[in-house]
Order: C-alpha cells, then sequence, then structure tokens
C-alpha cells in the first residue's frame, strides 16, 4: 500500500500513538482528540482517510461524518470505536467502513479496501417480464454512492397499468433520497416513505420492495411483501428476509417491513417472487456462486425460464460481490 496522510481522530491518545506505531508505521498520521480539531485539520489539510472514534471529548463522531459530507468531504471515513453500537452510529451517519479497536490489527486490509486500491463492491442486474411482448411490472435500480451502493428490487402488484405507474414511482423516490442524502441511506424508513407516498401518486397502485446499501462495511436493508434478499457463501445461503410477512403491500399505507443487515460475505442477491417461488434453492445457490458475477442473474434467470422460452412470472434480480469473492468461489 502507498503512503497516505491519515487523520486520526480518538480522545485515547496512548491507545492513538500505539496502534499508528504497531500497523499505520508507514503512513503520515496526525493525530486529534475533538470533532472540533478534526474539522479545523480537515479544512486545512488534504487527507487521503479519516480514521474516528465515537466517543470522543467534545462531541460524538457521527456529528464529525455528517459534517464532511455535508462540506462536500467524500474522502473515506473509518469507524474505529471500541463498541458495535458507536460503529453503527457512524456508519449510518455516512461512515465508508469500520474496524472495532478489538480488530485493529485489521486495519490495512480496511484501509486498502476503503481507499480503492482493491476492486469495488459491483452488482449487476437483469429485468424480464413475462408478456408476450417481454414487458413486465418489476423493476431493478443500481445506484452509486460515495460509501458503495444502493441497490434495489421493486415488484409492482396486480398485473395492470397501476402496477407498472407504482413500480416506477417507487424507483423514483428511491432515486430522490440517494440524490438528497449525504448520510447513509436508511432503507427501512425508505421503505415505509414509499408506503406513505405511493397512495397519493398512483391511486390503488401498491408494489413489493426489497432496498440495500451495500458498502465496505457490509449489507443494511429492509424488504416489504415477497421481495427477499438472500447471501450465498461458499458452504450455505441466509435468507435475510425470511421472517417477512406478506401483506399488506407498500401503497396501502400499512406494510409491514422488516429490516435486516449482514457482512458481505458471498453474493448478495436481491430479486423479486418470480425467482423465488420458481427456482430451487441448491439452483440458485450454484448460480450465485458463477466467478464471472456480470453472469450471475442471466443464469439465475434460466433457472425459471419454461421449456417455450417464456416466464412464469415477471422476474427483477440483482447480484452484488465484494473483492475476493470470486477468487473464493473459483477455488
Amino acid at each position: 500500500m502507498r503512503r497516505r496522510r491519515i487523520l486520526f481522530v480518538d480522545n485515547h491518545a496512548l491507545f492513538a500513538r500505539t496502534v499508528t506505531e504497531r500497523f499505520l508505521a508507514e503512513h503520515e498520521v496526525a493525530i486529534v482528540a475533538t470533532v472540533a480539531e478534526a474539522k479545523a485539520s480537515l479544512s486545512a489539510t488534504a487527507y487521503d482517510v479519516v480514521l474516528l472514534d465515537y466517543d470522543v471529548d467534545d462531541q460524538k463522531g457521527d456529528a464529525l461524518v455528517r459534517w464532511a459530507r455535508a462540506v462536500g468531504q467524500r474522502l473515506p471515513i473509518i469507524a474505529v470505536s471500541a463498541h458495535d453500537d458507536g460503529n453503527q452510529a457512524l456508519v449510518r451517519a455516512g461512515a465508508t467502513a469500520a474496524c472495532a479497536k478489538t480488530r485493529f490489527a485489521n486495519i490495512g486490509d480496511v484501509l486498502a479496501e476503503a481507499v480503492g486500491q482493491r476492486r469495488a463492491i459491483a452488482a449487476s442486474a437483469v429485468v424480464l417480464g413475462a408478456r408476450a411482448d417481454g414487458s413486465g411490472d418489476d423493476r431493478a435500480e443500481i445506484l452509486e454512492r460515495d460509501d458503495g451502493l444502493l441497490v434495489a428490487v421493486i415488484d409492482g402488484v396486480g398485473g395492470s397499468a397501476r402496477a407498472s405507474a407504482a413500480a416506477d414511482a417507487a424507483l423514483v423516490v428511491i432515486r430522490q433520497s440517494c440524490a438528497d442524502l449525504v448520510e447513509a441511506v436508511d432503507a427501512t424508513a425508505l421503505l415505509a416513505s414509499i408506503d406513505r407516498q405511493l397512495a397519493a401518486v398512483v391511486a390503488g397502485g401498491q408494489v413489493a420492495a426489497v432496498v440495500a446499501t451495500v458498502t465496505a462495511a457490509g449489507v443494511r436493508g429492509a424488504s416489504a411483501d415477497d421481495c427477499g434478499a438472500w447471501l450465498v457463501g461458499a458452504d450455505g445461503y441466509s435468507d435475510l428476509t425470511e421472517g417477512q410477512v406478506k401483506k399488506p403491500f407498500l401503497g396501502s399505507g400499512q406494510a409491514r417491513v422488516l429490516p435486516f443487515a449482514a457482512r458481505l460475505d458471498g453474493t448478495l442477491l436481491l430479486a423479486s417472487d418470480g425467482l423465488w417461488k420458481y427456482a430451487p434453492p441448491a439452483g440458485i445457490c450454484a448460480a450465485a456462486r458463477y466467478p464471472d458475477r456480470e453472469g450471475v442473474p442471466r443464469a439465475l434467470a434460466a433457472l425459471v425460464r419454461l421449456r417455450s422460452g417464456r416466464l412464469p412470472d415477471d422476474l427483477a434480480v440483482i447480484a452484488c460481490r465484494a473483492a475476493g469473492a470470486a477468487a473464493a468461489f473459483a477455488e
């Protein structure tokens, strides 16, 4: 790793000096103890990355993250609290990644990921309609953010013009949230907003949906109804949305939204029920493990395609993977 200019914001001076000498000796590190000092330093010096504790002397660390994003500071910020709650608060505010103090020996790997020396998190999608003309009511969206990706799958309910209009309106809300917020997107709040807004925008239009932010710190998302998310690893899979209850749909004003969170270990799949209802779990896992991530959505679509070439239902799939996962699957 090339030499980096790092701002280390931590009020435990002895800890900061010790880990700097042990794990960050090849870098240029400035240590400050307060949010005020950090703001002044960031305003005067061009840093490559910030290491940030949550409990500092004058404020909580998330105040610095929000300030930095609001003034256009897009450099990576790594949460380094000793407590999971503190790190989660920093990531929600817009921090790029987290490395707990108890795992500080891993800071080199986290730095490399955060500053982009490894391949960025990437995603690919396929959207297919079951109608004779190839149209349908499912949607998939991949939006880039400074801290990673915002990914979403929407399933318009009812098979009518209102279903397509509702799916399109939900995507507008998602895109707007990604454009407006400098801090991390709260997927649960985002789906709740869609639930409220759809009734006003498309009378009677309803959708199912799954939305997630994917960063170096992991996956944080939420689902409503039968759009789902799986995390497929080398030895198995986790259904992140297995506790989701069907109905009411988003747009009813009464939808029940299920939040989820996980580390990105393997391939993250977001899909409409056109996959989960018709493809066998073993086949889904095998396709998700293809070394070529770009080919994963197409392989999943092949699982549900009928002999006639038609589809039994509309289908939207997103496959998302972090650095190293393809190599692990190929071994």
